[in-house]
């Protein structure tokens, strides 16, 4: 998940999947092709991400640039075979408990 985000902001920092899974993901071959469940060289990582990808900004620090709240409900009307199938779904819910 991490590399194609990476990869879209810094393509020439992080260029391909493979390259990026054997330094940072430990990847290795597993049973069923690349197994990229593990972690490797995180410090060098972490240091990329925050020089070229990450922005931390408190919320303290840009609250005044947000607009206020804004609460709404939105009330849906089911068609009437869903609304069928939701009133079967609450009555097994109701015999349950």
């Amino acid at each position: 998940e991490l590399f194609t985000l990476v990869h879209a902001l810094d393509p020439t920092t992080f260029p391909d999947f493979s390259r990026f899974a054997r330094r940072y993901c430990d990847a290795r071959p597993g049973p069923f092709g690349l197994d990229t469940s593990g972690a490797s060289n995180l410090d060098e990582l972490h240091m990329l991400l925050r020089e070229r990808a990450m922005v931390r900004r408190l919320k303290r620090d840009v609250l005044s640039q947000l607009p206020p709240k804004r609460r709404q409900r939105v009330f849906v009307d089911p068609d009437p075979g869903h609304r069928a199938s939701m009133a079967a779904d609450l009555d097994e819910l109701r015999a349950l408990g």
